[in-house]
């Protein structure tokens, strides 16, 4: 079954590319090296080295505003905290999530994102992709609507408005990202009005 729901984390590529996303792993445990060397190509932060118990897990989760995941102990901890999370199930399903629905009656923030055929999680991607993509523009839409500008950056960034974070950004962009990701990292950030932040976990059991 493990087997069967699982995905690797280089399945992930397509949604690092996605413009204005910055996503960070949460998956516990040890990565081989060929894991590692992908975060770092991709840009993906990698916290797991700070998660010991399920509290350091619950703690950053708090800090997300989109987790991303396929069948394991963490989305449902996503759930039961109430965060908004993406479940990659696979086909046939486990009889937790029944069946062809997308939400599921155990946590209301939980979007289920089924394989269509036994299998197929491309098509599963695909679809999670487009999904994070039609959540960029609704953000975009909402930022409008309060009259908060949001600077666009290289995919994988962080997106800034407001006060001088444009400024920052452009004299010392590594600087700024750096420390976000710091901040954000050891949970000292919380959500100023200054970052319009779209974060997200990847778990592959």
């Amino acid at each position: 079954i493990r087997d069967r729901r699982s995905l690797s984390a280089t399945d992930f590529a397509p949604l690092a590319a996605v413009p204005n996303w910055r996503l960070y792993n949460l998956q516990y445990g040890k990565h081989g090296d060929a894991t590692e060397q992908f975060f770092e190509k991709a840009n993906i932060a990698d916290l797991s080295p700070h998660i010991k118990d399920f509290s350091d897990l619950s703690g950053y989760i708090d800090k997300l505003d989109q987790v991303i995941s396929v069948d394991t102990s963490v989305a449902h901890l996503a759930g039961a905290l109430g965060k908004s999370v993406w479940l990659l199930e696979p086909t046939p399903p486990d009889y937790r999530w029944l069946l062809n629905r997308k939400t599921t009656p155990w946590y209301p923030t939980m979007r289920i994102f089924r394989q269509p055929n036994r299998g197929d999680w491309l098509s599963v991607l695909q679809e999670v992709e487009s999904a994070m993509i039609s959540l960029t523009s609704t953000l975009a839409q909402e930022a409008a609507k309060k009259n908060i500008r949001v600077n666009s950056v290289a995919p994988g960034s962080i997106l800034f408005s407001g006060g001088g974070w444009e400024r920052r950004m452009q004299e010392d962009p590594e600087g700024i990202q750096s420390f976000v990701d710091a901040n954000i990292a050891f949970g000292r950030f919380g959500r100023p009005e200054e970052v319009a932040d779209v974060v997200v976990f990847l778990a592959s059991e």
